[in-house]
């Protein structure tokens, strides 16, 4: 039952809100009869009052009661109450509940108390009811019998009114039959019963008004004696909230109410116990009247809750959320364990009473007073207002635990926010920072009172167009679904101007109108995660781009081994047509033509090859500062005067392990390709200088190593490129230039030759900047030997030997032939290391030498040779490829192979390689 149901007179109670007030009535007074004598008191002179009392006198019982019907609905709904008169003195009341309606027990024993004590209202006893059927016993309804005795007064009035009428009828009579002077003694003799009659009803009927008159006073001397009581217990319960409504102490807050206590009421003695945290213990916390002796034994008590055996006054009241008032303690010693009644007798306690302190049905301890030295006994008045004091004291202990637990939450929050490793900060819609935590002062690099109130913009977050964009993104995002979880990762600005990334995680805040009003924003520095990823993120690209260079780099190798067989058959028929003609013919110059374009066919292979590092590097001790000068004045000729060239060269310059020509062509393709990015002019510069790569360096440069290298850097003016293009520009066959002005290949060149070196080659660039290429060749510990010895050319001579010809092409199998066997050699043919081993067990006297492609079909070239060394360890081979001498190559020359002539063959240095190898008299 809310307060406001109960205050509004025209609202019903519910059965089941009814049902439970019962249960809770029952339980506080622990009498299962209170609803009959409710009842009761509902229908006395008490509860009615002289006006409501005085109207039912107009009426007879009778009346009264057959009124019920009519009467009854104002009190409840529920049944339906019918009346009928049995006799002068006896009614009947039909009592059937309505339908929907499920009636207790104890609402019929309620009707009944009812009944009963209408009748005081008219003969000062209660009536007697016989309840022959009853709807509880399973009947259909509950008949009431009512029937009551007649008052004494009552009896005599109507004696005196029969005999005033008969005396009257009997003296008319009597007038014409007695004498005259007998007749009005008669009549005396009428009027003196009749007389007497009166008076003695009178007097009856005055000794009831005086019992009325005596009890309405009574009733109203109580009632407004409970009305001060009420009044005073109000006011002391007032008192009591008022003087513990600020206190945040419970040991305080207890001190208080007792001596308020102490002051205000009219008792002994009294204390306050409150459980301890586990609810396992009553503990003492503080009381009046007790002496020094009696407040030791009580602290030194403790009264066991979790004991099912503990039967005591205090822990019973605990347990059962129920009052005691007893009012002489040895009447009850067998409700207690000898315990309780020991420490009851060492305190001298004879009445007590004692209520529970609880709040929404939780026990928090007990209140308890008694009387030592005055002998008042003790009330129900005196409990109820106990009750009152408990009730209020339990709720202000509430509010200051709750308080205690906001206060620790609140340190705990304040630790945990200031003491955090994480910013913390909070900033209404408007940008404005409202908190600033210790870890995010110390971070950012502010005071306090530098920030609080600025606008996050402009302070930590860059005040950017973009960034107002994201916080309005933000705000609209909580305002719509406040229970996303939103993160993001933010640009921010320390006080020092430096930029740092943040990891942002945001809670909305509302005020009580469920307007947003704060962000509570919570920030990790993520700047080195984001370094890190970046850095992963470079290295992943230079890693897919190294993987995708690799792959061209042999597809482009195979390609080039592929090209250099079908240029093998142009060049070597081509110079054989050439060796039978003479300069006159008019062919001559026509196969010159193919010849040349064939050889630049093959320097387009060579190219590849050296991309796919396919093409040995002719190594040895080189002063890069020599070569840069000496190819600055090649460019100085071939390059337009519009373009200078600077060179910007360091001193004492460690040994590079190079190839002078390789080199060469590096700064050639450089200049050629500064000079196609500058049509207007500008400048080419040439550096270089020492300098070491660091573990930080090759860390974030895949492909580099650690260690001393010299740097060549070629730096132009020119017009730049943007990110795409640099990732393709060292791929084969990729130009921006015109088609017919470039191959593409001449920087995939550059990339192999450096690869080659064991170097490591890196472009920046941006457009309209210019581009700088850095190149990092290894140092050596050598000297530079300048000596620069060239072979002379030896006169081309042939022989009669028989020569084994091993190649999976036909074509150079055929040109093979032809011109071996123009200079006189016998030759044989096999298409495959299977063949070439079958032919050279059955004629191996005859072959005085092997001439062996590695790339073929089957076996191939290499388990060839190895085959051919197992039959001959003094067999003869040479190794043709297309590929350089390294590699595959140089595994087959250790295996036992002579001698090496490259793809496609020049007709010279073939001879000359298989005179050498035959001439050999090893």
């Amino acid at each position: 039952m809310s307060a406001y149901e109960v205050e509004d007179q025209g609202h019903w109670f519910t059965q089941d809100q009814v049902d439970r007030f019962q249960e809770i009535v029952v339980e506080k007074t622990g009498n299962p009869g209170i609803a009959r004598e409710a009842g009761r008191y509902g229908a006395s002179s008490e509860a009615l009052g002289a006006a409501q009392q005085y109207t039912l006198g107009l009426l007879s019982l009778t009346s009264a009661y057959m009124l019920m019907g009519r009467v009854y609905m104002l009190f409840s709904r529920g049944p339906t109450i019918t009346t009928k008169k049995l006799g002068r003195n006896k009614v009947e009341i039909v009592s059937t509940p309505n339908p929907g309606v499920k009636e207790k027990p104890y609402q019929c024993e309620n009707r009944m108390g009812t009944f009963e004590s209408l009748a005081t209202l008219f003969t000062q006893n209660y009536s007697k009811i016989e309840h022959p059927t009853c709807y509880h016993k399973g009947d259909n309804c509950c008949r009431y019998i009512i029937s009551w005795e007649t008052p004494r007064s009552l009896v005599w009035k109507r004696l005196r009114n029969y005999s005033l009428i008969l005396g009257s009828l009997a003296s008319f009579t009597l007038y014409f039959i007695l004498p005259v002077t007998s007749w009005p003694y008669v009549v005396l003799l009428f009027a003196l019963l009749t007389l007497a009659f009166s008076f003695y009803s009178a007097h009856l009927e005055k000794k009831d008004l005086d019992t009325t008159i005596k009890t309405q006073g009574d009733a109203a001397k109580d009632l407004v004696e409970e009305i001060n009581i009420r009044y005073n217990n109000a006011l002391l319960i007032q008192e009591i909230g008022q003087a513990t409504s600020t206190m945040l102490d419970t040991d305080k807050l207890i001190t208080t109410v007792v001596n308020l206590m102490y002051k205000r009421l009219d008792f002994d003695r009294g204390m306050i116990m409150l459980a301890n945290d586990e609810k396992t213990r009553l503990l003492y916390v503080n009381g009046y009247g007790y002496t020094k002796d009696h407040e030791n034994l009580l602290r030194g008590t403790e009264f066991h809750l979790d004991n099912p055996e503990s039967k005591g006054v205090f822990v019973s009241a605990f347990k059962k959320q129920k009052s005691f008032l007893l009012n002489d303690i040895s009447e009850n010693a067998k409700n207690f364990s000898k315990r309780s009644l020991e420490i009851a007798e060492r305190m001298g306690v004879k009445s007590l009473i004692c209520v529970p302190v609880v709040y929404e049905k939780e026990s928090l301890g007990i209140l308890t007073i008694d009387n030592v030295k005055s002998k008042r006994s003790l009330t129900q008045s005196d409990m109820s207002l106990l009750m009152g004091v408990a009730s209020q004291t339990a709720i202000n202990i509430i509010e200051t635990i709750s308080f205690q637990k906001l206060q620790e939450s609140e340190k705990k929050y304040r630790d945990l926010v200031e003491n955090a490793n994480s910013i913390i900060l909070r900033k209404d819609i408007e940008g404005k920072i409202t908190f600033f935590n210790e870890f995010a002062q110390k971070f950012f690099g502010y005071r306090e009172d530098e920030v609080i109130g600025k606008n996050i913009l402009g302070t930590i977050l860059p005040d950017t167009k973009s960034t107002k964009l994201d916080i309005e993104s933000l705000l609209k995002a909580l305002r719509e679904d406040p229970e996303r979880h939103i993160i993001s990762e933010d640009e921010s600005v320390l006080n020092n101007g430096k930029s740092v990334w943040i990891a942002w995680t945001y809670k909305p805040i509302f005020d009580h109108s469920g307007q947003l009003a704060e962000i509570l924003c919570i920030g990790n520095d993520i700047t080195e995660l984001k370094r890190s990823a970046q850095e992963k993120k470079t290295l992943e690209a230079q890693l897919q781009g190294a993987q995708k260079m690799e792959a061209i780099g042999t597809l482009a190798g195979g390609i080039a081994h592929d090209f250099n067989n079908i240029l093998q058959a142009i060049i070597g028929y081509t110079q054989i047509m050439l060796m039978g003609k003479d300069l006159s013919d008019p062919d001559h110059e026509k196969l010159e033509a193919i010849e040349s374009s064939a050889q630049r066919a093959s320097e387009l292979t060579k190219r590849l090859l050296i991309f796919g590092r396919k093409v040995e590097s002719q190594l040895r001790p080189v002063d890069l500062n020599q070569e840069v000068v000496q190819v600055s004045k090649m460019l100085e000729r071939t390059i337009p005067k519009m373009i200078s060239i600077k060179l910007n060269l360091s001193d004492n310059l460690q040994v590079i392990n190079g190839d002078p020509v390789q080199i060469e062509q590096i700064m050639m393709n450089m200049g050629v390709n500064a000079r196609d990015a500058m049509p207007d002019g500008g400048k080419l510069f040439f550096e270089t200088k020492n300098i070491i790569l660091d573990e930080k360096f090759c860390k974030n440069h895949l492909g580099a190593s650690p260690g001393e290298y010299v740097l060549l850097k070629v730096l132009d003016t020119g017009q730049g490129m943007d990110k795409e293009l640099q990732e393709h520009i060292f791929e084969p066959f990729f130009t921006t230039k015109e088609t017919g002005k470039g191959t593409g290949l001449g920087l995939a060149m550059v990339y192999g030759i450096v690869k080659s070196h064991g170097g490591y080659i890196t472009c920046t660039s941006e457009p309209g900047e210019g581009t700088t290429f850095s190149i990092y060749f290894p140092i050596i510990e050598s000297e530079i030997d300048s000596r620069v010895s060239k072979e002379a050319e030896a006169p081309i001579k042939g022989g009669t030997e028989t020569i084994l010809l091993v190649d999976d092409e036909e074509s150079i199998r055929q040109l093979g032939e032809e011109l071996l066997g123009s200079f006189g050699y016998a030759v044989l043919t096999a298409p495959d290391g299977e063949s070439a081993l079958e032919l050279y067990e059955k004629k191996n006297e005859h072959i005085n030498l092997v001439i062996l492609d590695l790339s073929m079909p089957g076996m191939g070239g290499k388990r060839c040779l190895e085959k051919l060394v197992e039959m001959n360890p003094r067999v003869k081979v040479i190794i043709a490829s297309g590929y350089s001498v390294n590699g595959p190559t140089k595994d087959a020359i250790g295996a036992g192979a002579k001698g090496f002539v490259g793809k496609p063959y020049e007709v010279r240095q073939m001879l000359q390689a298989i005179r050498k190898v035959m001439d050999d008299k090893e």
